[in-house]
């Protein structure tokens, strides 16, 4: 969930290539309602985007999916808010860029974890 396409492109290739669906959004506010109606076993939000940021969309699908997979993207951390969701169970913090090997790995490392908030 990213508001660059050619981001969410390069990942859902990836993802695709690793033997995974995809849903992609392009807002906070799209990521919430694509979770809601899919549930998905691992989410990559970005921090920055349009409409509802990373943040607040991680609070609002944790709010109603206490136990969702969610790893936060950015390419300028705020560490701040990155202590807010890492204590409400963010599993990672993955800064841009990254190598789709790096990617891989993470999404084989965490597609199934299961968490307990």
């Amino acid at each position: 969930m990213d508001d660059d396409a050619d981001l969410l492109k390069v990942m859902s290739e990836v993802i695709t290539t690793l033997g995974y669906g995809t849903i992609l959004a392009s807002n906070g506010q799209e990521a919430v309602l694509q979770f809601e109606k899919h549930v998905p076993n691992l989410v990559f939000m970005d921090a920055k985007m349009p409409i509802l940021d990373g943040y607040d969309a991680f609070f609002r699908i944790r709010n109603k999916f206490p136990n969702a997979n969610i790893i936060m993207m950015t390419g300028f951390a705020d560490h701040a808010r990155w202590k807010e969701v890492k204590s409400a169970c963010a599993i990672y913090l993955l800064e841009k860029p990254w190598s789709t090997e790096f990617l891989s790995e993470l999404i084989r490392r965490h597609v199934s974890t299961k968490i307990s908030c």
